[in-house]
Parts: C-alpha cells; sequence; structure tokens
C-alpha cells in the first residue's frame, strides 16, 4: 500500500496499529508488525503484518479482506487518500501536441498540461 509523501509516516503507522489492534482476530502476542518499508515511485510503502490463531487458518484470507477495509475506512476517516498513479498519454496525432501534451488522469479526464 503506498502512502503520499506529504503524509507524516508515523501518523500512518500508528493508524495501521490501531486497525490490527482493534480487530478480534489479531492477536496480541507477537504483536503486529508495521514498517516502512520503502519509498516508492507514489508514496511511502509499508509493509503490515498482523497474526492470528492456528484455529483461524481456514479464515485467513477473509480476516486479511477485512483488515484492508478497516484501514480503508480509517484512512478516509482521517482524510488520507492512498497514492495512485497517474499515467501520461501522449497522442502525437492530437491537434493538442502542438500546443503542450495531453494526459490522462484517474481523477478527472482529459486534462491539458
Amino acid at each position: 500500500m503506498f502512502i503520499p509523501y506529504k503524509e507524516n509516516p508515523l501518523k500512518i503507522k500508528e493508524i495501521f496499529l490501531n486497525v490490527l489492534e482493534e480487530h478480534q482476530n489479531i492477536l496480541k502476542n507477537p504483536k503486529p508488525i508495521i514498517r516502512l518499508d520503502d519509498f516508492g515511485e507514489y508514496g511511502f510503502q509499508f509493509m503490515i503484518r498482523g497474526f492470528i490463531s492456528s484455529s483461524y487458518t481456514l479464515e485467513m484470507w477473509n480476516i486479511a479482506s477485512n483488515l484492508r477495509l478497516s484501514i480503508i475506512k480509517a484512512l478516509r476517516d482521517k482524510n488520507i487518500e492512498i497514492a495512485v498513479p497517474v499515467r501520461r498519454i501522449v497522442d502525437v496525432h492530437s491537434h493538442e501536441h502542438q500546443h503542450g501534451h495531453q494526459f490522462v488522469d484517474p481523477h478527472r479526464k482529459n486534462v491539458k498540461e
């Protein structure tokens, strides 16, 4: 998961830890692991690990999905977005190309640069 560089990584780590600690299936011991794993192309990349009892092994994918949904909700509640890539597509045959580049933004359509 990438978080924009404008965000405070310590605050993000705290949000992730709170989500893991509040989940009923995540063990208290060993403690969850959250670390800033990399400086990605689009933002901070975090590694998030929570541990579950072996009795929940068959449910691990549902637990992981529920945790992801809880993380998204917690980030949105704090007005924090997940970083998304912006791809620039240049049409060398278009009229706009003569006066500047045209690119596609996932949040808006046909934005001129």
